[in-house]
């Protein structure tokens, strides 16, 4: 008798594997590597090849500047030091055209830089910026030293003196001397800072995923980089947008409020930048060079956890498909024997656990993920607004000291402005935060607030009087300032360090939910053709059974 049994077999395995290769060409889509990834590998590699002894000197020839002749468009921007010694394209092993270099002392980010920046970044189509310092910088150096400097440079260089002035804080009396590999890395981290808070260009493209934002460190004498990874607090720069790190040098003052001013003009600016940051632990905007190294380092470890996690989801999703296709076959081979009903009943509640148990799996990752974008939601805000209280805060504090040198009444409106702006922070994170332990920093931080208040008020008056305040008023008035941003910093921390648990957190369940999403589309449309191949199987044989008698 003529064999009835399902006559497409051929064709239908033929059809269920062009179905899978599709299926692994959509995964790999899925899987593609960023632009921003492959630039970061590209310099890492060719770095690698100049430490090595083994450049290429790659797209250097006639062609690549026939090429480049029609229009550039670099993979990376690198805003480095103007020293000598630290040449990108040579150091990273680069050709022409690759990367757009933009150079000046000290790798600080002013007007004509981040220009600059913008341009190759949102005209050009770079995916990648690297904010490049360098070991044993000599504009570093000079500032932290207090090198007497003139013409030009005082200009060029004053954008590193709160990252000098930071560093030299928190070592106390120790010798400048063994401070410089502290006060680079500090650098570094500013004008990460700084291009972030001054561009919102620069912030648009990395809030859309175009443009990536990345620290490094060039050791001279190894030729190595050291990849520093993202800044640390980067959620709160791109939320924070529109607030400018203003150098605090406004104008020529005198540049030490316990003695005369520095002698000559472009050191007089220096000396005040120095002078007026001396005594604040930390700058408006500056960067945190604490947590700098530890959070990045984290932060990129948990970066490269979570893209680890990616190829694993999406191979197992993978993986899952092959099993549950040679699973479906086995079951309906299975099913040779069984009636109709039994088949129809077995079949169709195979497809619809699995789908349920999918779609639980799901959704139940997905709330997980909501409930914690909510709470890092929660604390980017309180860590953000703790951030412009830092500055306004710091504003304050350098009125005073612009008071003490100049006596003059509009410094005095500053510092009221200031006071009132930090107090609104205060209470606007006391109504924010729940937690008990931080609601009593918060106090203090209040009554300390008002204590420097009190004790700006009293100088004011004994200046009135005798012209000038007493030495133990200073001494007060410099150690409670110290204290507030000893205090106001390690509330900050513990918010930042929330954040930084609960980011890579997000990113995972984000990650397993899309990966399960898609398992539920593939396994729908497998169960779905297994399912009506089970039903065709099953029709046949009973219309064959049927012709037979």
């Amino acid at each position: 008798m003529k064999d009835h049994r399902f006559p497409l077999r051929t064709g239908l395995l033929r059809r269920c594997a062009l179905f899978l290769f599709s299926v692994t060409l959509f995964v790999s889509g899925l899987c593609a590597t960023p632009e921003a990834d492959v630039a970061q590998k590209a310099l890492s590699d060719g770095n690698a090849r100049f430490v090595g002894g083994r450049v290429l000197h790659p797209r250097q020839d006639e062609a690549r500047r026939a090429e480049l002749a029609a229009g550039q468009r670099p993979v990376a921007i690198v805003l480095g030091c103007a020293d000598s010694r630290v040449a990108p394209e040579v150091l990273f092993d680069q050709g022409l055209g690759d990367l757009f270099v933009v150079r000046t002392a000290g790798n600080v980010a002013q007007a004509s830089q981040l220009g600059s920046i913008e341009y190759a970044a949102e005209h050009l189509g770079a995916s990648l910026l690297v904010v490049l310092g360098h070991t044993s910088c000599g504009a570093v150096k000079a500032v932290l030293h207090g090198d007497q400097v003139g013409g030009n440079i005082p200009a060029a260089v004053a954008e590193i003196a709160p990252a000098a002035a930071k560093v030299r804080a928190r070592a106390g009396g120790a010798p400048v001397a063994g401070l410089l590999g502290e006060a680079v890395r500090e650098n570094i981290w500013q004008s990460v800072e700084t291009v972030f808070n001054r561009s919102a260009i620069v912030r648009e493209l990395v809030s859309a995923g175009k443009l990536r934002v990345v620290a490094g460190q060039y050791d001279l004498a190894s030729g190595a980089v050291e990849w520093l990874g993202t800044h640390p607090e980067q959620a709160r720069l791109l939320s924070a947008g529109g607030h400018e790190t203003r150098s605090p040098v406004v104008k020529n003052t005198p540049a030490d409020h316990a003695g005369p001013a520095a002698s000559g003009g472009g050191a007089d600016v220096l000396g005040s930048a120095l002078a007026v940051l001396e005594g604040a632990a930390s700058g408006a905007g500056a960067a945190q060079a604490s947590v700098g190294g530890q959070g990045a380092a984290a932060h990129g470890g948990s970066a490269t956890r979570v893209e680890a996690d990616t190829g694993r989801w999406y191979a197992a999703v993978g993986l899952g498909t092959l099993l549950l296709t040679g699973l479906g076959w086995w079951l309906i081979r299975r099913m040779e024997g069984w009636t109709l009903g039994r088949r129809l009943a077995t079949g169709f509640g195979f497809v619809v656990g699995l789908l349920l148990l999918v779609g639980v799996l799901g959704y139940a990752t997905i709330h997980r993920a909501q409930t914690e974008f909510s709470e890092y939601r929660t604390t980017a805000r309180e860590s953000n607004a703790l951030g412009r209280l830092q500055a306004q805060y710091t504003e304050m504090r350098i009125a005073y000291l612009y008071y003490l040198s100049t006596k003059e009444e509009e410094f005095l409106e500053q510092y009221r402005t200031r006071y009132e702006k930090s107090h609104e922070f205060v209470r606007e994170l006391q109504a924010a935060i729940t937690q008990t332990e931080r609601l009593e920093a918060l106090k203090v931080i209040s009554v300390h607030l008002e204590d420097h208040r009190a004790g700006f008020v009293a100088i004011v008056k004994q200046m009135s009087r005798d012209g000038k305040p007493t030495a133990a008023q200073i001494t007060h008035l410099r150690e409670l300032g110290t204290m507030l941003d000893h205090e106001v910093e390690d509330l900050k921390l513990l918010f930042i360090e929330e954040q930084n648990h609960l980011g890579p957190k997000i990113a995972k369940d984000m990650l397993e939910a899309n990966a399960k999403i898609l398992a539920t589309v593939i396994a729908s449309t497998v169960l779905g053709m297994l399912a009506a191949i089970f039903i065709a199987r099953a029709i046949n044989r009973v219309l064959a059974a049927m012709a037979g008698d």
